[in-house]
C-alpha cells in the first residue's frame, strides 16, 4: 500500500497536519492536545482500514483479469457495492464477454472457412 505514491504523500501530509494541530491543541490545553492525537489516530486508522480493503478488492479484480488473459473458461467477479470498483467490475465484465463473443465468432468463421474452403 505504501508503494503507492499517493498514499505516501497523503500519509506525510496527514502526519504534518496532525503534528501542527496537536501542537496547537497542547498549547491550548493538555486535554485538547490529547483529544487531537486520539482523533488523528482514529481517522488515520479508519482511512488505512478502508484503503486496505479497497486494495484487496483491486487485487481480486486483477487476479480475475489475469485468469481471463490466460484463457480461463469462466469469469467470476463478485458483486461490489456501488462506487468506482463496482463500475470498473461492470465494465471489465462487459469487455470480457464481448471479447469472448468475438473470439467465438472468429472460431466459427475459421471452421466455416475450412468446411467451405
Amino acid at each position: 500500500m505504501f508503494r503507492n505514491k499517493e498514499i505516501r504523500n497523503f500519509s506525510v501530509v496527514f502526519v504534518i497536519i496532525t503534528v501542527i494541530v496537536a501542537a496547537a491543541g497542547f498549547a491550548i490545553h493538555l486535554a485538547a492536545g490529547i483529544f487531537v492525537l486520539i482523533c488523528a489516530v482514529a481517522f488515520g486508522t479508519a482511512f488505512f482500514v478502508f484503503t486496505k480493503a479497497r486494495y484487496k478488492s483491486i487485487a481480486q479484480l486483477s487476479e480475475q483479469i489475469d485468469l481471463v488473459l490466460h484463457n480461463a473458461d469462466h469469469l467470476f467477479i463478485g458483486e461490489r457495492n456501488e462506487g468506482e470498483l463496482s463500475i470498473l467490475q461492470s465494465e471489465i465484465t462487459k469487455m470480457t464477454l464481448r471479447i469472448r463473443d468475438q473470439n467465438d465468432a472468429l472460431k466459427r468463421e475459421k471452421i466455416s472457412c475450412r468446411v467451405h474452403g
